[in-house]
């Protein structure tokens, strides 16, 4: 719980992606080394295989997510912009969870482009 309250703390997003900070922060944990595993990683320990951590970015980053041709009318933007909340753990690392704080509403994004440099702060994706 301690790792989730700093990802929401930094994210400035209290307390409305609070499960979605607890399973980033579950993910990011199995991944780094641990005492309790002799140094290396409950993954590794449990895979035996040593865990990818390239894909991770930061908790709350804008997502520019491409919005598919079925999905949109001819004249709607062809990407939004999200906020970053984790990893789908089922479909592999590199499938991204983006939460659409507009419709309040999580998409599944492949081919998302994170932008690490701005993080999303509450309330400013509806208006810009």
């Amino acid at each position: 719980m301690e790792s989730t309250q700093c990802l929401l703390e930094d994210s400035k997003h209290g307390q409305e992606l609070w499960g979605y900070g607890v399973l980033m922060g579950g993910h990011v944990y199995n991944r780094l080394p641990s005492r309790s595993h002799d140094n290396i990683s409950p993954l590794q320990h449990w895979t035996g295989k040593l865990p990818s951590i390239g894909h991770l970015r930061i908790f709350g980053s804008t997502a520019g997510v491409h919005v598919h041709r079925e999905k949109r009318q001819k004249l709607e933007p062809k990407s939004v912009k999200d906020i970053l909340v984790g990893y789908e753990e089922d479909a592999g690392s590199r499938v991204y969870r983006v939460y659409d704080s507009a419709r309040k509403s999580l998409r599944l994004s492949v081919n998302g482009i994170i932008d690490q440099t701005q993080v999303v702060v509450p309330n400013t994706l509806a208006s810009g």
